[in-house]
């Protein structure tokens, strides 16, 4: 019963990507509530705009790292339970 409480628990990994989530959609809505008012963006405009796409591109690669180490995982787990059964 324990390992499943320990298996539940979200990775660093997934923390990150929460945060880095999180972050991301704050800077959308500030880079939205600065364009609304806006006719021609100011370079702070393109800076977040910037900013959004690089974070946008780094949690891509967390989501991706993530998905890699949940299947390393599951295949560590899998082969602990038949070395358990044997």
């Amino acid at each position: 019963m324990a390992l499943n409480t320990v298996l539940q628990k979200p990775t660093r990994v997934q923390q990150a990507q929460s945060r880095l989530d999180n972050a991301v959609a704050r800077l959308e809505g500030a880079v939205q509530r600065r364009t609304q008012g806006s006719v021609a963006p100011d370079e702070r405009v393109v800076t977040l705009e910037s900013e959004v796409q690089s974070l946008q591109t780094r949690n891509e690669t967390l989501k991706q790292t993530s998905d890699q180490v949940a299947a390393r995982l599951d295949a560590v787990i899998t082969n602990l339970k038949s070395t358990l059964e044997e």
